[in-house]
């Protein structure tokens, strides 16, 4: 069974755009239409225009859609509030009592949303029936089904990534830069070229324990 996701697209801040740059950005060429098939001419137009809307026009996720369980009712509000409330109690009183009162609470928000899921469970299985038109059939599957996929977003000195190679050419020069010379101090440095500058023998003629071959038990 494959999965379904729910992808939360990015949107374009108009309000706070730069529209003198962006006519400058989003200015096409001939030799954008000039190629041998017309897919390829309007992906280079499409990529023109991304890339100035990307580089002028600040982005936004927005509002994400809330998930619902369709099983928490307001009995498992209700029990989730009373074992919050005892659980509250017992760290600010942490006695024998409220220990054995937050115990048996602790059960009862369990059980009440096992018998919620089984309860909505049910109920959805039972609107499966016979006469339910493949449209409604789906739409339940889908439902069932669907998750929300928080989209990842890349900003890179103030502008946001979209190109999977200018990801992936920004990703690479971030860890070359946290690893790289700039990130030591310079008292780290000149130990590091000290200790590099020594030539290591790595002729050995010592007997040592991890020196000796791997048993079958061990392997």
């Amino acid at each position: 069974m494959t999965s379904h996701f729910l992808c939360v697209h990015l949107i374009f801040i108009y309000d706070k755009a730069n529209w003198q740059l962006y006519p400058q950005l989003a200015e096409f060429s001939e030799d954008m239409v000039q190629t041998a098939g017309i897919d390829e001419a309007v992906d280079r137009i499409t990529h023109c225009i991304l890339e100035a809307a990307a580089k002028s026009i600040p982005m936004t996720v927005g509002k994400l859609p809330k998930q619902n369980k369709p099983c928490w009712n307001e009995e498992c509000s209700t029990a989730h509030k009373d074992q919050k409330r005892v659980w509250d109690r017992l760290r600010r009183y942490p006695t024998s009592e409220n220990l054995l009162r937050f115990k048996r609470l602790k059960a009862v928000p369990r059980r009440i949303r096992r018998q919620s899921q089984r309860a909505s469970w049910q109920k959805y299985v039972g609107g499966i029936q016979g006469q339910i038109s493949s449209k409604k059939l789906w739409q339940k599957v889908n439902r069932f089904l669907v998750q929300t996929l928080l989209p990842s977003i890349l900003n890179c000195n103030g502008q946001v990534v979209l190109d999977m190679a200018d990801i992936s050419n920004a990703i690479g020069t971030h860890f070359a830069r946290t690893s790289s010379n700039e990130s030591y101090t310079q008292h780290f440095i000149h130990y590091k070229r000290k200790e590099e500058s020594k030539l290591l023998n790595f002729n050995s003629h010592n007997f040592n324990m991890y020196d000796i071959d791997f048993t079958f038990h061990e392997l």
